[in-house]
């Protein structure tokens, strides 16, 4: 069997050989052949994504390249260097913690690509503030952090995610003891759960959030007042907007007078098929229609035992349902 010299190609042809490999190809050969990783640090592969995922035991850096997937795990169990189909398991010392070894492994392969986004995906973690991550991005397309075991987060903590990290998608279910935010939260799309953290009466949201959805049990002030800032012309950018909880809430039913207390409303223009098509309505007991003072702009709410949703409908989807 011939043996095809891969490195000998043309400068352009290893190029567009590169960028059509896959990600478990690249990294292996990287791993087994020193001129291979130098030809990459050259070329620079493009990468679409990069993922940092962590909690108190376990680390892992996903990278994402078309359909293509791989995975640096840091893993205590191991005691050696573990190369498997898709992934890489790097063995921690007892005198190593996880983030320090995929530290060192992401800097040596960082050289060899050219990363298009980030993203990070914590559960369970503490200190937030030194994540590794920091050093080569506070730019992310999405930014979740999920509090499973109700490990409190620090106030530190969450005011350095909130005012120093830029992400497009933010989630967060997190418990913060002893603190109200007062502050602005800003992502394109942010979903809040059971956040206890949050002053409902001084929170603002950015101007060009699009999607927002408060998962949980929050009282009827706080939707009424999303709700009018929207119809005063405020989140000129919102299509929907989500409050309350999809599962019943023991003794805690929302009331429709409060919530749209001081809210004109009418019974939907819409026909069911034109609701079902544009949004995702479960089954609800209302469905209402309020306009926006500023621009007539219309938004469709529907109102539930436990939850209100609102569903904004700008030109573009008028015009998909032919109105």
């Amino acid at each position: 069997m011939d043996t095809f010299t891969l490195l000998r190609l043309p400068y352009v042809a290893l190029l567009i050989v590169l960028e059509q490999m896959d990600l478990d190809r690249i990294f292996h050969l990287s791993f087994h052949s020193k001129k291979f990783k130098k030809l990459c640090e050259s070329l620079k592969f493009s990468v679409d994504d990069v993922t940092l995922t962590g909690s108190w035991n376990d680390f892992a850096i996903e990278f994402s390249k078309f359909d293509s997937k791989f995975h640096f795990v840091a893993n205590s169990t191991n005691r050696e260097l573990v190369k498997e189909p898709m992934r890489i398991i790097f063995p921690v010392g007892e005198n190593e913690s996880y983030a320090d070894i995929l530290h060192r492994e992401f800097e040596k392969c960082k050289r060899m690509m050219k990363i298009r986004k980030y993203g990070a995906l914590f559960g369970r973690i503490t200190d937030l503030k030194n994540v590794f991550l920091w050093k080569y991005t506070k730019d992310l397309g999405t930014l979740a952090v999920f509090n499973y075991d109700r490990t409190p987060v620090t106030r530190d903590d969450l005011l350095f995610l909130l005012n120093n990290i830029k992400c497009s998608y933010l989630i967060l279910q997190l418990s913060v003891p002893d603190f109200k935010y007062e502050g602005l939260i800003k992502s394109r799309r942010i979903i809040l759960t059971n956040a206890n953290w949050i002053d409902t009466e001084k929170i603002s949201i950015d101007t060009n959030t699009e999607d927002m959805v408060f998962s949980g049990s929050y009282n009827e002030s706080f939707i009424n007042r999303l709700l009018k800032e929207w119809i005063s012309g405020m989140n000129e950018k919102l299509r929907a907007l989500t409050c309350g909880s999809p599962f019943p809430i023991p003794d805690r039913n929302l009331n429709p007078d409060l919530v749209l207390t001081g809210i004109p409303t009418t019974q939907s223009t819409f026909t069911e098929e034109e609701l079902r098509n544009r949004f995702a309505f479960g089954i609800v007991p209302d469905v209402l229609e309020i306009k926006r003072e500023t621009d007539g702009r219309l938004a469709t709410v529907g109102l539930g035992t436990n939850e209100i949703s609102l569903y904004v409908w700008h030109e573009e989807d008028l015009k998909k349902i032919g109105r």
